[in-house]
């Protein structure tokens, strides 16, 4: 009898993206090269799920079948990307398209991307859900267990510091 592995395995899974499709719309896109648009939508479809990614051009030029430099990606890219090193991107709009700049503790998956970003040394707050605080993140699991003790939710205390605001 032949074995079937289970239908959720997978080696690798597959990241599920939101996609901009207005960006057709902006002229800084359409006047790229279409090598150049290959190269962002192959960032945006390879970074991890903060924005970043890690450069190969030998990857990048390979999935493209372009012919680019690192300088010139530099170079077209340097109001889309930020540059954490020679090789390294992060792309900010990522967290709007993928978050609407709303991270929330609550969420492990907004928790693994805040953890990301602090790693990489990014400034966190403008990507932060309105009246979630940095310590939210930092303290998040001591807070839940004072939330849990005064018989609150994280929902409970984000109301509350909007209705002292």
């Amino acid at each position: 009898m032949m074995q079937y592995a289970p239908f959720f395995y997978k080696e690798k899974f597959m990241a599920k993206r939101f996609y901009d499709s207005n960006k057709y719309d902006d002229s800084w896109f359409r006047n790229l090269s279409p090598d150049l648009k290959c190269v962002f939508d192959y960032c945006l479809c390879k970074c991890d799920h903060a924005g970043i990614l890690e450069l190969d051009i030998e990857s990048v030029n390979w999935h493209t079948k372009g012919k680019n430099t690192l300088k010139e990606i530099q170079e077209n890219f340097a109001t889309k990307f930020m540059f954490l090193s020679d090789n390294k991107i992060f792309i900010p709009n990522f967290l709007y398209w993928q978050y609407k700049n709303e991270l929330n503790p609550s969420n492990g998956v907004h928790r693994c991307v805040y953890d990301l970003l602090v790693l990489e040394g990014i400034r966190v707050e403008p990507y932060l859900a309105s009246h979630v605080l940095k310590t939210d993140f930092e303290e998040w699991v001591s807070l839940c267990k004072q939330l849990k003790e005064k018989g609150m939710k994280y929902t409970d205390l984000l109301k509350q510091r909007k209705e002292e605001k």
